[in-house]
């Protein structure tokens, strides 16, 4: 018999050193990403795909600055062309000479510098010592090979467009730059927002966690008070109803925190699943000062309006665009050539004449309709609708920022009452509890006194969440990202 209780005992020994060194190695193998609230903006200001996105575009408008360039640079091409004519085209000659034609023989040389005699018509001449016409001849030229290689050189020597087309493109990286710390800021603020509200869920569940050791020890005083014949039923069931109630807001809430750290790792765009834990506390956000923000503000800070002033310097430099494609431009060249003509493919050789030439090329516009007045008053139109919206940006900007500071101003005040609220709730809670110990009271007050603890709870929270919030929009508001 001791024989066997040793043997379990070792065998449990046993058992609990090998969970154990399981355990060990699970817990070194699961990784896990210690987050505040800063370093959660850092990362999502270089990895979220809006923001990864944004600055391809800006590397998208410095590659169009430079394909402008490229356009003032000298353009250098090379081409070959190889025909072959399986049957010469025909050209029609007027009748100029008579069918009755004298065939005078002369001495001419060949491609091979060989003297040939050549028969040469000459017409027939009437009594005036004119020709006498003749039907028309149908005559080929060319020959059925034909080679030409060349290469040319075209450089801008004066365009205007030009010009202001490499300005436009430079401010367009400019706005592609802003667009982009836009979403950067854009994603800060999303960032902070679902950070808080994974910090305001697990408060609640702090808050929560507190009060089921009491309910689970007056659960347990309760049910022997019953099982003893001193308590009925239903206060057992009441109490009972009560810690159900609160695990299950403890569950929801849970998983309301893992959804929130979810969506803070896809805004952050981080790729691996790590177990996140944040380490910001709750109170780290409640202190502001508003009047060291006013300090610090000034219109301009916001990027909307560097923004709206950019796309206002665009539309400018479009009317200075069109503006130019009134002035002549200048181009020069130089092409350089050789050609050789055969009747035979493979007689190319020692047969290729040359050709150079250099020019300018001027184009004067002269009348296009009036498109490009249309251009400009189309742009001068929009220049007038950026001041406008400027204009009532700035007006929104102000009702946001005064909204915010109300707002702030009141989740601040609510925050403090459901302080006080909820210690109020918390003593009466506590009093209904002694009372019920000591047989003073009913399960029925206590549960009173509970509903209306937890309740104060979920106000407090509220509270919490509605201030931390509001700061995050007076933080917006005055462009403090």
């Amino acid at each position: 018999m001791k024989q066997g209780i040793i043997f379990l005992l070792v065998s449990f020994s046993t058992l609990f050193v090998f969970a154990q060194e399981a355990d060990s190695n699970t817990s070194a193998e699961e990784k896990v990403l210690y987050l505040s609230l800063k370093d959660a903006k850092a990362y999502g200001m270089e990895n979220h795909p809006s923001v990864r996105s944004s600055m391809v575009d800006v590397q998208l408008a410095n590659e169009r600055i430079n394909e402008i360039k490229s356009i003032g640079y000298p353009q250098i091409n090379a081409k070959i062309d190889l025909l072959y004519y399986p049957k010469l085209p025909v050209t029609i000659l007027p009748g100029t000479f008579n069918p009755q034609q004298e065939i005078v023989f002369v001495e001419a040389r060949n491609m091979s510098d060989q003297v040939v005699q050549k028969g040469i018509p000459v017409p027939v001449l009437d009594n005036n010592g004119m020709p006498i016409p003749g039907p028309d001849s149908e005559v080929t030229f060319g020959t059925k090979h034909n080679l030409s290689a060349g290469i040319s050189l075209t450089q801008i020597a004066f365009d205007a467009s030009y010009l202001v087309g490499l300005k436009l493109a430079k401010v367009y990286s400019k706005l592609s730059d802003q667009q982009a710390r836009k979403t950067a800021l854009d994603t800060q603020y999303d960032i902070e927002q679902t950070y808080l509200s994974a910090l305001i869920a697990a408060e609640n569940i702090v808050l929560l966690e507190k009060n089921m050791p009491t309910l689970e020890r007056i659960l347990f005083e309760t049910t022997q008070l019953y099982e003893n014949g001193f308590a009925e039923e239903i206060e057992t069931d009441r109490i009972q109803l009560s810690k159900s109630n609160i695990e299950t807001q403890i569950r929801n809430l849970t998983e309301q925190e893992r959804l929130a750290k979810e969506l803070l790792r896809f805004q952050m765009g981080y790729p691996t699943q790590e177990k996140i834990v944040l380490t910001d506390s709750i109170e780290v956000f409640m202190d502001f000062n508003i009047e060291y923000l006013d300090s610090l503000y000034f219109t301009n800070k916001r990027i909307e309006f560097d923004i709206l002033d950019t796309q206002k310097i665009l539309n400018e430099l479009q009317i200075e665009r069109t503006k130019s494609l009134f002035y002549p431009n200048l181009i020069g060249f130089a092409d350089y050539n050789w050609t050789s003509q055969r009747d035979k493919f493979f007689k190319f050789k020692d047969s290729w004449f040359d050709t150079f030439v250099l020019g300018l090329s001027l184009n004067i516009p002269v009348f296009d309709g009036r498109m490009k007045r249309s251009q400009m008053e189309t742009s001068r139109l929009n220049v007038k609708k950026l001041d406008i919206a400027r204009e009532l940006t700035q007006q929104g900007f102000d009702i946001e920022m005064k909204s915010a500071i109300t707002n702030y101003q009141t989740a601040l005040e609510e925050k403090i009452n459901q302080e006080k609220n909820l210690a109020l709730a918390e003593k009466i809670y506590n009093t209904s509890l002694i009372k019920y110990r000591e047989g003073l009271g009913s399960s029925l007050e206590v549960n009173n006194s509970e509903s209306t603890f937890l309740q104060t709870q979920a106000s407090y929270i509220n509270s919490l969440y509605s201030l931390v919030l509001a700061k995050a929009e007076l933080n917006k508001a005055y462009g403090n990202y």
